[in-house]
């Protein structure tokens, strides 16, 4: 009797072609997935609450000690003094439409007493403003690297002196010192429209006083 025909058995090369081809399945799949998804830097958080944002200013006078300013997106709020706890104003620049505010609050910052707004602008391109009093060069020299500071440059923007310095890895500054002492910075990761934006919108409120 003629022995039964069998399958020819799969040796180890169809084995590790299998395993190669349900590898590159997976990994397709896996591409996609992270195609779709939004990465974590492109999730833009809830804006900060008008009302949140004027208080934080209000109380920036006494802990900070100076009078703040405050950019804010869309239109100016109205009675922005009564949304205050103190019923006083508050001084508000607004940005317009698609601009928004991811934090408003004070802060101390290498000892010296900072109010600080972080905003993003329709493209989300991230810009910071910081003020303070009597500042120190530790303070200063966390925006104004010391390998920079020479190279500092006067700008004049909206009627406004402003000294603009420039890291190494592009991320720019602008500098005024007003009166009494106090400073404000206003900073990106490289000197990009929006970071101009808020520089145009704030320097009138900072030359007038």
């Amino acid at each position: 009797m003629s022995e039964q025909a069998r399958p020819p058995r799969r040796g180890a090369r169809g084995t590790a072609l299998d395993m190669v081809r349900s590898l590159a399945v997976i990994l397709v799949l896996v591409a996609g997935v992270l195609v779709l998804a939004p990465m974590p830097g492109e999730v833009r958080q809830p804006a900060v609450d008008t009302t949140v944002a004027l208080a934080a200013a209000d109380a920036a006078r006494a802990e900070v000690g100076l009078e703040p300013v405050l950019p804010l997106g869309g239109p100016a709020p109205e009675g922005a003094a009564a949304a205050t706890p103190s019923g006083q104003a508050v001084t508000v620049v607004t940005l317009g439409e698609g601009w928004q505010v991811d934090y408003a609050r004070s802060q101390v910052v290498e000892d010296v007493p900072t109010w600080r707004v972080g905003l993003l602008s329709p493209d989300d391109r991230r810009v910071d403003v910081e003020q303070a009093r009597d500042v120190t060069e530790r303070w200063l020299a966390r925006a104004d690297d010391a390998s920079v500071l020479d190279a500092a440059e006067p700008l004049e923007v909206g009627g406004t002196t402003w000294w603009r310095y420039t890291r190494g890895d592009d991320r720019t500054t602008y500098r005024f010192d007003g009166p009494a002492g106090t400073t404000t910075l206003v900073h990106a990761a490289d000197d990009v429209p929006a970071l101009v934006d808020v520089v145009e919108a704030v320097s009138p409120v900072l030359n007038g006083r």
